[in-house]
């Protein structure tokens, strides 16, 4: 849930900046596009990260915790 929610912060994020910081830095005018193949992209790189770690998650939860915590 923190990738997801990390890369739709990412994507907004960057993309305000570079419509409203942008123009004011170099004295331009800049067109940024809402591009929603790159919001999608996005979206899908925070599932794969989100799905990545629930299986390390679910593993570690399933391990006696006496057991694991004889190794610290």
């Amino acid at each position: 849930m923190v990738s997801l929610v990390g890369g739709v912060i990412g994507f907004l994020s960057g993309t305000l900046l570079a419509r409203f910081a942008g123009p004011s830095l170099v004295q331009m005018d800049l067109v940024v596009p809402w591009r929603l193949d790159f919001l999608l992209i996005s979206i899908a790189l925070a599932t794969i990260g989100t799905l990545a770690s629930i299986y390390p998650a679910h593993r570690a939860a399933k391990l006696d915790p006496d057991q694991t915590l004889r190794y610290f």
